[in-house]
This record gives C-alpha cells, structure tokens and sequence, in this order.
C-alpha cells in the first residue's frame, strides 16, 4: 500500500486550516492580491497527508503540484479541479518563504522519495556536510530533527554552501549559504537526506541555469570593465534593469552583484528570459568590443562553467534552437 506524502516540515508548526472548496478558492485568491510568496499544501483535514502544493511567487501561482510519486506538475489553470474532485473538505497550510528558498522548495518536492537516507549525530554534521560538499555534483541537504528542518544548497565541486534554509518552531531562517543554525541546532540526531542534480528534473534544471546565468553575467561584467572601464558596465546595468522591470522580471544587477530572485513555470522559461537578458549584452557590448572580441569574451564565460552547469545551459540552448527550427514550433 502507498505511503501518502506528509505535509513539509512539520517542525516549523504552522497552523492547519480547514476549508470547503469555495473557501479554499477564495483563500488562494487572496493570497495572490496580497503578493504573497510562500508554498501552500492542500491536504487532509486531519493534517496525516499532503495531496497538492502550489508554489507561489509574489502572488503569481508559479507552479501547482499533485502529490503523486514522484509529483506531478499541473496546469497552473486546472488545480481546483483536481483539488476539489479528491476531498470534500481540505486542510491547508502556508510556509511563507523567500524565492531563494523556493527554488530548494521546488527541488525538494519534485525528487522527495528519491534521495538518499542516513541518520546523522549532530556532533558529526558538519564533516558530513564536508564530505557532500566535495561531490563533483551539485546536491540539496534535507535535515530533520524531531524539532526543526534544514535545507543546504551545495554547488559542488568543493564549493561552500550557496543557499541555507531553518526552520524550527520559532523560527525560519534564510541564508546564502550560511549554517549556523544548522550546526548549531542541540537535537542529538537528525535524519539527513540527500538529493543528486545527477537525478535532473525541471527544478533541478531552473536553478542549475540561475546559476549558470547569474555566474556568466559576473564573469562578463568583470571582463568588460578590465577593457573598458565602467562605461560599458554601467550601460548594461541601466539596460538590463529596465529590461527586467518592464517584463516584471524579479531579476537586477549592479556593477559587482546579481539578485535574480524570479521563478519560472518551467525551465525552458527561465531560459529564454536569461538569454533575453544576455542578447541585451550583447547588442551594447558589440558596439563598443566589436563581434570577434564579444564572442570570444562569450565563448571564454560559457566554457569556463563549472561542468554540470554548462551542461544543463548548453542542453537548453540547443533544445530551444531545435523547437525554432521546426515550422510551428
């Protein structure tokens, strides 16, 4: 008999609210007015299982869940439909969160029963970190502790910590990277899961390109003002903010820093937005470097990837170049 999905991190203790199906309509609407950014699960009335969860960014319903195994994507458009044929009453509960935790909420939905297991004394957690953190593959940490969760974005390749999530009753605690609170958590023992980009799916593959495009537009920009000076570098920023306000693209840049904080229905999305933003380089870099310089300056950020990234980057790009080819596509 199949297990059904828990509601995500209990140890946080939000409340469990009990709604009928107008109710519940009524109370994802309002979330999205309110420019709410949290993952809502719909369950249960008792609070024993999850069935759906829908993600949601600055009140646009991103992405919406059925909880099979693994999950299922749905419609954005069709969720109360599949919702309100499988219950007659639902418990909910929101995790408001940050869209950088989002983006490990998404990888942790969609692969959470394929990930390895293993039970871990919290006097040995971080050189158990340490091991995982000289995967050649990127890999996503699940702690659970009887009284809290947390979760560690680990880029790979020996490179530290990138995102870090907490959450205990008291408490939820986003950061780059940092782990504190995780070390410093006094349960005994947590059950640590882990979870391998080598396992790929499209949340895997929207963050491993959010990094591939956000460490390509530092390494450009760092190129351009050593053969330029600012003056290319500040007309870029102007640019590709505008650019990105005008779509209402959560992403801006400055000379030295990069916060892309938007998510996307789909990876194939988040590709064609960053290249958007990458044809705005380079149509203002061109005129001032000029074409052969430009694209060896591109073809220098692209091949300078770490392996597993450009990999996800260059998969796309040609998945994207073969649906243009296609009359219709």
């Amino acid at each position: 008999m199949e297990t059904k999905r828990g509601f995500l991190f209990k140890s946080a203790q939000q409340p469990l609210q009990v709604l009928g199906k107008d109710e519940l309509e009524s109370y994802v609407r309002a979330c999205q007015n309110d420019n709410q950014t949290g993952f809502i699960e719909i369950g249960d009335p008792a609070g024993a299982y999850a069935l759906f969860g829908l993600l949601m960014v600055r009140g646009q319903l991103v992405n919406a869940y059925r909880f099979d195994d693994p999950a299922l994507r749905l419609p954005e458009s069709d969720w109360l439909e599949h919702a309100v044929s499988s219950l007659p009453v639902f418990g909910l509960r929101t995790l408001s969160l940050t869209p950088h935790a989002m983006r490990l909420v998404k990888i942790l939905v969609e692969q959470s029963r394929s990930g390895r297991t293993q039970s871990v004394h919290s006097g040995s957690l971080e050189s158990t970190v340490a091991k995982w953190q000289a995967s050649a593959d990127p890999v996503l940490l699940h702690l659970a502790w009887p009284g809290a969760d947390g979760l560690a974005f680990l880029p790979g390749g020996g490179l530290p910590p990138h995102q870090t999530l907490f959450l205990a009753a008291d408490q939820v605690l986003h950061s780059a990277g940092g782990m504190s609170a995780l070390y410093g958590w006094k349960e005994p023992r947590a059950r640590l899961r882990v979870y391998s980009s080598q396992v790929n799916g499209p949340a895997w593959d929207e963050y491993l390109l959010h990094l591939a495009f956000a460490w390509q537009v530092a390494h450009l920009f760092q190129r351009f003002e050593e053969l330029t000076g600012r003056l290319l570098v500040n007309t870029l920023v102007r640019e590709i903010n505008f650019s990105a306000s005008a779509h209402g693209w959560n992403i801006a840049v400055s000379a030295h820093s990069l916060t892309d904080q938007a998510l996307f229905p789909s990876p194939g999305q988040a590709w064609q937005v960053y290249q958007r933003l990458f044809e705005i380089i380079g149509q203002h870099a061109e005129s001032i470097l000029g074409g052969d310089l430009l694209s060896m300056l591109l073809r220098e950020a692209q091949n300078r990837l770490y392996a597993p990234y450009r990999a996800v980057y260059e998969r796309y790009a040609a998945m994207i170049a073969l649906e243009k080819s296609i009359p219709g596509v």
